[in-house]
Protein backbone atom coordinates (compact mmCIF):
# COMPACT_ATOMS: atom_id res chain seq x y z
CA UNK A 1 0.00 0.00 0.00
CA UNK A 2 0.91 3.46 -0.52
CA UNK A 3 2.50 5.42 2.04
CA UNK A 4 1.25 8.83 3.41
CA UNK A 5 4.35 10.70 1.88
CA UNK A 6 3.52 9.32 -1.63
CA UNK A 7 -0.05 10.01 -1.35
CA UNK A 8 0.34 13.52 -0.28
CA UNK A 9 1.18 14.76 -3.17
CA UNK A 10 -2.24 13.25 -4.72
CA UNK A 11 -4.69 14.86 -2.51
CA UNK A 12 -5.18 18.17 -3.79
CA UNK A 13 -5.30 16.86 -7.20
CA UNK A 14 -8.28 14.87 -5.91
CA UNK A 15 -10.00 17.27 -4.50
CA UNK A 16 -10.13 19.03 -7.69
CA UNK A 17 -10.76 15.76 -9.54
CA UNK A 18 -7.86 16.03 -12.00
CA UNK A 19 -6.57 12.38 -10.67
CA UNK A 20 -6.44 9.69 -13.39
CA UNK A 21 -8.76 6.63 -12.67
CA UNK A 22 -5.75 4.73 -11.49
CA UNK A 23 -4.01 7.30 -9.14
CA UNK A 24 -7.65 7.99 -7.40
CA UNK A 25 -8.19 4.28 -6.72
CA UNK A 26 -4.56 4.13 -5.02
CA UNK A 27 -5.39 7.37 -3.10
CA UNK A 28 -8.71 6.04 -2.16
CA UNK A 29 -7.60 2.34 -1.29
CA UNK A 30 -5.08 4.20 1.63
CA UNK A 31 -7.66 7.06 2.58
CA UNK A 32 -9.90 3.47 3.68
CA UNK A 33 -6.93 2.44 6.34
CA UNK A 34 -4.95 5.85 7.13
CA UNK A 35 -6.89 8.05 9.39
CA UNK A 36 -4.18 10.53 9.35
CA UNK A 37 -4.84 11.27 5.57
CA UNK A 38 -8.25 11.42 5.85
CA UNK A 39 -7.57 14.61 8.47
CA UNK A 40 -5.63 15.80 5.79
CA UNK A 41 -8.08 15.62 2.85
CA UNK A 42 -10.80 17.50 4.77
CA UNK A 43 -8.40 20.07 5.40
CA UNK A 44 -7.88 20.14 1.72
CA UNK A 45 -11.62 20.44 1.44
CA UNK A 46 -11.93 23.00 3.88
CA UNK A 47 -9.32 25.05 2.59
CA UNK A 48 -10.97 25.21 -1.03
CA UNK A 49 -14.50 26.11 0.53
CA UNK A 50 -12.51 28.94 1.97
CA UNK A 51 -11.26 30.16 -1.17
CA UNK A 52 -14.31 29.61 -3.07
CA UNK A 53 -16.28 31.78 -0.51
CA UNK A 54 -13.49 34.87 -0.35
CA UNK A 55 -13.35 34.81 -3.80
CA UNK A 56 -17.44 34.74 -4.09
CA UNK A 57 -17.99 38.36 -4.11
CA UNK A 58 -14.89 38.64 -7.35
CA UNK A 59 -16.97 36.59 -9.20
CA UNK A 60 -18.55 37.28 -12.61
CA UNK A 61 -22.46 37.86 -12.04
CA UNK A 62 -23.14 39.31 -15.99
CA UNK A 63 -22.09 39.52 -19.14
CA UNK A 64 -19.07 41.32 -20.27
CA UNK A 65 -20.15 41.49 -23.83
CA UNK A 66 -21.87 45.36 -23.24
CA UNK A 67 -19.05 46.54 -21.41
CA UNK A 68 -16.68 45.64 -23.96
CA UNK A 69 -18.52 46.78 -27.17
CA UNK A 70 -19.33 49.82 -25.49
CA UNK A 71 -15.20 50.52 -25.46
CA UNK A 72 -14.77 49.67 -28.97
CA UNK A 73 -14.88 52.52 -31.58
CA UNK A 74 -17.85 52.72 -33.61
CA UNK A 75 -17.80 50.76 -36.98
CA UNK A 76 -20.69 50.95 -39.89
CA UNK A 77 -22.95 47.99 -39.76
CA UNK A 78 -22.52 47.42 -43.64
CA UNK A 79 -18.77 47.01 -43.33
CA UNK A 80 -18.06 43.32 -44.23
CA UNK A 81 -16.72 40.50 -41.69
CA UNK A 82 -13.53 40.88 -44.21
CA UNK A 83 -13.00 44.15 -43.40
CA UNK A 84 -13.41 44.55 -40.08
CA UNK A 85 -10.96 41.83 -39.53
CA UNK A 86 -8.45 43.56 -41.47
CA UNK A 87 -9.21 46.86 -39.72
CA UNK A 88 -8.84 44.75 -35.88
CA UNK A 89 -4.75 43.45 -37.50
CA UNK A 90 -4.26 47.37 -38.62
CA UNK A 91 -5.17 48.40 -35.43
CA UNK A 92 -3.80 46.48 -32.67
CA UNK A 93 -4.71 49.27 -29.97
CA UNK A 94 -7.71 48.05 -29.99
CA UNK A 95 -7.06 44.65 -28.32
CA UNK A 96 -5.46 46.95 -25.22
CA UNK A 97 -8.01 48.66 -24.88
CA UNK A 98 -10.05 45.66 -23.98
CA UNK A 99 -7.46 44.13 -22.35
CA UNK A 100 -7.44 47.53 -20.29
CA UNK A 101 -11.48 47.05 -19.84
CA UNK A 102 -10.92 43.82 -18.45
CA UNK A 103 -8.15 44.53 -15.70
CA UNK A 104 -10.23 46.66 -13.13
CA UNK A 105 -12.30 43.76 -13.08
CA UNK A 106 -9.65 40.67 -12.82
CA UNK A 107 -7.30 42.60 -10.64
CA UNK A 108 -8.66 41.99 -7.33
CA UNK A 109 -9.16 38.20 -7.98
CA UNK A 110 -5.88 37.60 -9.35
CA UNK A 111 -3.81 39.55 -6.51
CA UNK A 112 -6.03 36.99 -4.21
CA UNK A 113 -4.70 33.83 -5.24
CA UNK A 114 -1.33 35.61 -5.80
CA UNK A 115 -0.87 36.49 -2.19
CA UNK A 116 -2.44 33.32 -1.10
CA UNK A 117 -0.11 31.20 -2.85
CA UNK A 118 2.84 33.14 -1.12
CA UNK A 119 1.45 33.11 1.98
CA UNK A 120 1.33 29.37 2.19
CA UNK A 121 4.89 28.91 0.84
CA UNK A 122 6.71 31.85 3.37
CA UNK A 123 7.82 30.39 6.42
CA UNK A 124 5.01 30.55 9.65
CA UNK A 125 6.29 34.05 11.18
CA UNK A 126 7.11 33.88 14.90
CA UNK A 127 4.37 33.37 17.37
CA UNK A 128 3.61 35.56 19.97
CA UNK A 129 3.18 33.35 21.80
CA UNK A 130 5.01 31.25 24.98
CA UNK A 131 8.33 29.57 23.69
CA UNK A 132 9.26 26.67 24.49
CA UNK A 133 11.94 25.06 21.93
CA UNK A 134 14.00 26.68 18.68
CA UNK A 135 14.71 24.81 15.18
CA UNK A 136 18.33 23.97 15.21
CA UNK A 137 18.81 21.87 12.21
CA UNK A 138 16.47 21.29 9.04
CA UNK A 139 17.95 19.28 6.47
CA UNK A 140 15.01 19.57 2.86
CA UNK A 141 11.53 20.22 2.86
CA UNK A 142 9.70 20.44 6.08
CA UNK A 143 6.08 21.80 7.42
CA UNK A 144 4.69 22.78 10.44
CA UNK A 145 1.31 23.34 11.60
CA UNK A 146 -1.17 24.04 14.70
CA UNK A 147 -4.38 21.86 15.73
CA UNK A 148 -6.83 25.01 15.35
CA UNK A 149 -5.32 25.73 11.87
CA UNK A 150 -5.72 23.51 8.31
CA UNK A 151 -2.59 25.42 6.87
CA UNK A 152 0.59 24.63 6.86
CA UNK A 153 4.32 26.58 6.47
CA UNK A 154 7.65 26.00 5.80
CA UNK A 155 10.12 25.30 8.19
CA UNK A 156 13.04 27.65 8.84
CA UNK A 157 16.16 27.15 10.58
CA UNK A 158 16.44 28.80 14.04
CA UNK A 159 12.47 29.43 13.92
CA UNK A 160 10.95 29.48 17.40
CA UNK A 161 8.32 26.21 18.50
CA UNK A 162 5.68 27.16 20.46
CA UNK A 163 3.49 24.13 22.26
CA UNK A 164 0.82 22.03 20.17
CA UNK A 165 3.21 22.45 17.14
CA UNK A 166 3.34 19.35 14.38
CA UNK A 167 6.32 18.99 12.37
CA UNK A 168 6.04 16.82 8.92
CA UNK A 169 9.10 15.23 7.33
CA UNK A 170 9.32 14.05 3.96
CA UNK A 171 11.40 11.26 2.76
CA UNK A 172 14.42 13.61 1.89
CA UNK A 173 14.26 15.61 4.85
CA UNK A 174 15.21 15.42 9.11
CA UNK A 175 14.45 17.95 11.36
CA UNK A 176 16.04 18.47 15.13
CA UNK A 177 14.64 20.66 17.75
CA UNK A 178 16.12 21.74 21.09
CA UNK A 179 13.26 21.98 23.42
CA UNK A 180 14.08 24.17 26.68
CA UNK A 181 15.42 22.33 29.66
CA UNK A 182 17.49 21.39 27.74
CA UNK A 183 15.78 18.70 25.45
CA UNK A 184 16.51 17.08 22.01
CA UNK A 185 14.41 15.94 19.40
CA UNK A 186 15.97 14.67 16.41
CA UNK A 187 13.15 13.95 13.58
CA UNK A 188 14.03 11.28 11.14
CA UNK A 189 12.71 11.17 7.33
CA UNK A 190 8.68 10.56 6.73
CA UNK A 191 7.78 11.31 10.06
CA UNK A 192 4.99 13.66 11.73
CA UNK A 193 5.26 14.84 15.50
CA UNK A 194 3.86 17.03 17.78
CA UNK A 195 5.46 19.32 20.17
CA UNK A 196 3.02 19.85 23.04
CA UNK A 197 5.15 21.16 25.42
CA UNK A 198 8.42 21.51 27.04
CA UNK A 199 8.15 17.53 28.46
CA UNK A 200 5.21 16.28 26.15
CA UNK A 201 6.00 15.23 22.61
CA UNK A 202 3.53 12.93 20.21
CA UNK A 203 5.32 10.90 17.96
CA UNK A 204 2.10 10.42 15.20
CA UNK A 205 4.15 8.39 12.59
CA UNK A 206 8.01 7.72 12.33
CA UNK A 207 11.20 7.76 13.86
CA UNK A 208 12.48 9.97 16.44
CA UNK A 209 15.08 9.77 19.01
CA UNK A 210 15.29 12.04 22.29
CA UNK A 211 17.78 13.12 24.89
CA UNK A 212 15.62 13.81 27.69
CA UNK A 213 17.17 16.15 30.67
CA UNK A 214 16.89 15.51 34.33
CA UNK A 215 13.76 17.34 36.35
CA UNK A 216 11.43 16.71 38.71
CA UNK A 217 8.52 16.26 36.33
CA UNK A 218 8.44 13.27 34.16
CA UNK A 219 8.62 13.61 30.35
CA UNK A 220 5.80 11.50 27.79
CA UNK A 221 5.86 10.77 24.68
CA UNK A 222 3.09 9.12 23.32
CA UNK A 223 2.02 6.87 20.53
CA UNK A 224 -0.87 5.96 18.58
CA UNK A 225 -0.41 2.67 21.08
CA UNK A 226 1.65 3.23 23.75
CA UNK A 227 2.91 6.17 26.08
CA UNK A 228 6.59 6.06 27.48
CA UNK A 229 7.52 7.98 30.56
CA UNK A 230 11.15 9.24 31.09
CA UNK A 231 12.79 11.45 33.79
CA UNK A 232 15.77 12.05 31.93
CA UNK A 233 17.66 9.54 29.22
CA UNK A 234 18.33 8.78 25.85
CA UNK A 235 16.17 7.00 23.43
CA UNK A 236 14.23 6.34 20.73
CA UNK A 237 10.67 5.74 19.13
CA UNK A 238 9.92 4.01 15.94
CA UNK A 239 5.85 4.32 14.84
CA UNK A 240 5.42 2.18 11.82
CA UNK A 241 1.75 0.78 10.99
CA UNK A 242 0.14 -1.06 13.40
CA UNK A 243 3.80 -1.39 15.73
CA UNK A 244 5.29 1.15 18.11
CA UNK A 245 9.53 0.39 18.98
CA UNK A 246 11.17 1.45 21.85
CA UNK A 247 14.85 1.24 22.01
CA UNK A 248 17.44 2.45 25.56
CA UNK A 249 20.43 3.97 24.75
CA UNK A 250 21.24 5.65 28.39
CA UNK A 251 18.84 5.39 31.23
CA UNK A 252 15.85 3.95 32.40
CA UNK A 253 12.22 4.25 30.62
CA UNK A 254 8.64 3.20 30.92
CA UNK A 255 6.48 1.81 28.50
CA UNK A 256 2.83 2.05 28.90
CA UNK A 257 -0.27 0.03 27.40
CA UNK A 258 -3.38 0.79 29.32
CA UNK A 259 -2.68 -1.19 32.55
CA UNK A 260 0.66 -3.12 31.27
CA UNK A 261 3.36 -1.88 31.52
CA UNK A 262 7.47 -2.63 31.27
CA UNK A 263 10.35 -0.98 32.15
CA UNK A 264 13.48 -0.92 29.83
CA UNK A 265 17.33 -0.16 30.57
CA UNK A 266 20.26 0.72 28.10
CA UNK A 267 20.87 -1.44 25.18
CA UNK A 268 17.32 -2.62 25.57
CA UNK A 269 14.23 -3.00 23.16
CA UNK A 270 10.47 -3.46 23.48
CA UNK A 271 7.88 -4.03 20.44
CA UNK A 272 4.45 -3.04 21.06
CA UNK A 273 1.75 -4.12 19.11
CA UNK A 274 -2.36 -3.77 19.38
CA UNK A 275 -3.25 -7.23 20.39
CA UNK A 276 -2.58 -7.95 24.06
CA UNK A 277 0.55 -10.18 23.86
CA UNK A 278 3.19 -10.49 27.05
CA UNK A 279 5.52 -7.11 26.97
CA UNK A 280 9.13 -8.86 25.54
CA UNK A 281 11.87 -6.63 26.76
CA UNK A 282 15.09 -8.00 24.39
CA UNK A 283 19.01 -6.88 23.74
CA UNK A 284 19.73 -4.69 21.19
CA UNK A 285 22.72 -3.69 19.62
CA UNK A 286 21.69 -0.37 20.09
CA UNK A 287 24.70 1.96 18.25
CA UNK A 288 23.63 0.03 14.93
CA UNK A 289 19.56 1.11 15.66
CA UNK A 290 20.50 4.77 16.46
CA UNK A 291 22.91 5.07 13.54
CA UNK A 292 20.52 7.44 11.81
CA UNK A 293 21.01 9.96 14.66
CA UNK A 294 24.58 10.77 13.53
CA UNK A 295 23.55 12.60 10.54
CA UNK A 296 21.38 14.94 12.07
CA UNK A 297 23.40 17.44 13.57
CA UNK A 298 22.60 20.82 14.95
CA UNK A 299 23.52 23.82 13.33
CA UNK A 300 26.39 25.85 15.18
CA UNK A 301 24.97 29.41 15.14
CA UNK A 302 21.56 28.36 15.73
CA UNK A 303 22.59 26.20 18.51
CA UNK A 304 24.30 28.99 20.25
CA UNK A 305 21.09 31.54 19.69
CA UNK A 306 19.15 28.64 21.25
CA UNK A 307 21.34 29.04 23.93
CA UNK A 308 21.43 32.37 24.26
CA UNK A 309 17.04 33.06 23.79
CA UNK A 310 15.63 30.22 25.81
CA UNK A 311 18.36 29.83 28.74
CA UNK A 312 17.37 26.36 30.60
CA UNK A 313 17.54 26.38 34.43
CA UNK A 314 20.97 25.88 35.93
CA UNK A 315 20.79 21.28 36.37
CA UNK A 316 20.47 19.50 39.69
CA UNK A 317 19.49 16.40 41.03
CA UNK A 318 16.27 15.69 41.54
CA UNK A 319 14.32 13.11 42.87
CA UNK A 320 11.68 12.21 40.43
CA UNK A 321 9.63 9.26 42.25
CA UNK A 322 10.60 7.05 45.41
CA UNK A 323 10.89 3.32 46.01
CA UNK A 324 9.47 1.55 48.83
CA UNK A 325 10.27 -2.01 49.78
CA UNK A 326 7.65 -4.73 51.87
CA UNK A 327 8.27 -7.91 53.20
CA UNK A 328 5.48 -10.04 52.13
CA UNK A 329 7.25 -12.89 53.87
CA UNK A 330 6.21 -15.27 50.73
CA UNK A 331 2.51 -15.23 51.93
CA UNK A 332 -0.60 -14.40 49.09
CA UNK A 333 -1.12 -10.51 48.71
CA UNK A 334 -4.46 -9.14 47.83
CA UNK A 335 -3.34 -5.36 48.88
CA UNK A 336 -1.29 -2.12 49.30
CA UNK A 337 -2.65 0.48 51.93
CA UNK A 338 -0.88 4.27 50.89
CA UNK A 339 -1.58 6.52 54.26
CA UNK A 340 -0.82 9.73 54.71
CA UNK A 341 -1.23 12.78 56.80
CA UNK A 342 -4.36 14.54 56.08
CA UNK A 343 -3.13 17.96 56.95
CA UNK A 344 -3.88 21.08 54.56
CA UNK A 345 -5.79 19.90 51.23
CA UNK A 346 -5.24 22.14 47.60
CA UNK A 347 -2.95 21.62 44.75
CA UNK A 348 -1.75 18.06 45.58
CA UNK A 349 -0.47 16.18 42.68
CA UNK A 350 -2.11 13.04 41.59
CA UNK A 351 0.36 9.65 41.61
CA UNK A 352 1.00 6.74 39.33
CA UNK A 353 1.56 3.71 41.40
CA UNK A 354 4.27 1.28 40.19
CA UNK A 355 4.10 -2.32 42.24
CA UNK A 356 7.58 -4.63 40.96
CA UNK A 357 8.35 -8.26 42.42
CA UNK A 358 11.64 -8.88 44.10
CA UNK A 359 13.33 -9.52 40.84
CA UNK A 360 11.43 -5.84 39.16
CA UNK A 361 9.25 -7.63 37.35
CA UNK A 362 6.22 -5.18 36.36
CA UNK A 363 3.05 -6.82 38.35
CA UNK A 364 0.31 -3.85 39.06
CA UNK A 365 0.37 -0.40 37.61
CA UNK A 366 -2.55 2.13 38.83
CA UNK A 367 -3.17 5.72 38.57
CA UNK A 368 -4.52 7.42 41.66
CA UNK A 369 -6.29 11.42 40.95
CA UNK A 370 -5.31 14.06 43.02
CA UNK A 371 -8.86 14.70 44.04
CA UNK A 372 -8.06 11.42 46.64
CA UNK A 373 -5.12 13.70 48.15
CA UNK A 374 -6.58 17.16 48.28
CA UNK A 375 -10.13 15.28 50.19
CA UNK A 376 -9.74 16.33 53.75
CA UNK A 377 -11.63 13.44 54.63
CA UNK A 378 -9.18 10.85 53.41
CA UNK A 379 -6.11 10.14 54.78
CA UNK A 380 -5.18 6.34 52.99
CA UNK A 381 -5.62 4.64 49.72
CA UNK A 382 -6.06 1.29 48.84
CA UNK A 383 -4.85 -0.41 46.26
CA UNK A 384 -5.42 -3.99 45.01
CA UNK A 385 -2.88 -5.92 43.61
CA UNK A 386 -4.95 -8.96 41.33
CA UNK A 387 -3.48 -8.83 38.42
CA UNK A 388 -5.26 -11.99 37.23
CA UNK A 389 -8.37 -12.19 39.03
CA UNK A 390 -6.65 -13.64 41.69
CA UNK A 391 -3.95 -12.34 44.73
CA UNK A 392 -0.48 -12.05 44.22
CA UNK A 393 1.05 -15.40 45.36
CA UNK A 394 4.90 -16.27 46.86
CA UNK A 395 5.75 -12.34 47.28
CA UNK A 396 8.73 -12.04 48.84
CA UNK A 397 9.61 -8.20 48.57
CA UNK A 398 7.41 -5.73 46.77
CA UNK A 399 8.80 -3.16 45.29
CA UNK A 400 6.65 -0.13 45.15
CA UNK A 401 7.37 2.89 43.07
CA UNK A 402 5.47 6.59 43.73
CA UNK A 403 5.48 9.15 40.97
CA UNK A 404 4.01 12.35 41.37
CA UNK A 405 1.57 13.13 38.14
CA UNK A 406 2.20 17.25 38.30
CA UNK A 407 -0.10 17.75 35.47
CA UNK A 408 -3.04 17.66 38.31
CA UNK A 409 -1.19 19.91 40.93
CA UNK A 410 2.40 20.75 42.61
CA UNK A 411 2.68 19.35 45.96
CA UNK A 412 3.96 16.29 46.92
CA UNK A 413 2.18 13.94 49.26
CA UNK A 414 4.46 12.52 52.14
CA UNK A 415 3.52 8.52 52.85
CA UNK A 416 3.27 7.97 56.33
CA UNK A 417 3.10 3.75 55.71
CA UNK A 418 2.56 1.65 53.00
CA UNK A 419 1.57 -1.99 53.83
CA UNK A 420 -0.03 -5.04 52.75
CA UNK A 421 -3.04 -6.70 52.95
CA UNK A 422 -2.60 -10.48 53.32
CA UNK A 423 -4.88 -12.77 51.72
Amino acid sequence: MASCTQVDSLVQAYVDGELRDSERAILEQHLSDCAACRKVLREHRATAALMFEALAPHQLSGDLTPAVLSHLPHMDHVQSLAQEATWRIKNPRRATLVFRALVPALAPMLLFVLGFAIYMAWPEAESAGRVVGMVVHRDGGVLRSHDDSTLRHAVALESRVTPDERFETDRDSTLMINLAGPSQVKVDHNTRVKIVDTRAVNVEAGRVWLNVCKAREKFRVTTPLADIIVFGTQFAVDVNGNRTVVTVSEGEVTVEQGERFAVLHAGEELEVRPQAEPFTVREVPVAKVMAWTRRVQPDAVAQRRFETEIPSPASKVVRAYQVYRLDAGGRAVEAITLSWDAGPVGDRAGYDIYVFDDRMRPLVREHVSASVFNDPARSEYKLVLMPDGEPITNAGVLNIRTVPDFTEGRRETSFREIATHIY
